[in-house]
């Protein structure tokens, strides 16, 4: 019985006392962030990201559903310049001298693109593993959806181990 109509939501909670825990420690045994001199927030550099990061998100989750209007993929053509804007915010404020939120000069870096194109691989790799696998286990082993959780749990641990376990070998 679903009380409170949480339905799914409720697996959530789980989240919390593992919070109250790490909270605490990671206070205790990560190392403060020193003050730096003359540090400044890039509100205006944060606030065009995310807008651009909103016309390229809305359309791609609500496209499939809604039949891919036309409206939508305006906005989904909208973030190239919006992304542009940004790369010129981010410019401008280093030609003045100001920390921006990101630093073009990084993308100069065959390394740190080599590492965010490594990443976003990565990244959409293990995720697309994660519902696959939750998918076939609800699906095609005819499984609840609690049950597919309790069976996938262990995959952010193994993720965990298996980083600090690779890392000396990098």
């Amino acid at each position: 019985s679903d009380a409170l109509g949480w339905g799914w939501r409720w697996a959530f909670l789980a989240f919390l006392p593992l919070g109250f825990v790490t909270w605490p420690m990671a206070s205790r045994l990560l190392p403060s962030d020193p003050e730096r001199p003359g540090g400044s927030v890039d509100v205006v550099g944060a606030v065009v990201l995310a807008v651009a990061s909103l016309l390229v998100l809305f359309p791609l989750i609500q496209g499939q559903s809604a039949g891919w209007p036309p409206w939508l993929l305006l906005l989904l053509a909208a973030a190239l310049p919006a992304l542009a804007a940004f790369v010129a915010v981010e410019r401008r404020l280093v030609r003045r001298g100001v920390e921006p939120l990101v630093d073009p000069a990084l993308f100069g870096l065959r390394s740190f693109r080599v590492g965010n194109v490594i990443g976003v691989v990565t990244g959409l790799l293990s995720f697309a593993v994660v519902v696959f696998v939750t998918l076939t286990i609800q699906y095609g082993f005819d499984r609840s959806a609690l049950e597919a959780a309790a069976l996938t749990a262990p995959i952010p641990f193994a993720n965990m181990f298996g980083s600090l376990a690779a890392a000396p070998l990098l």
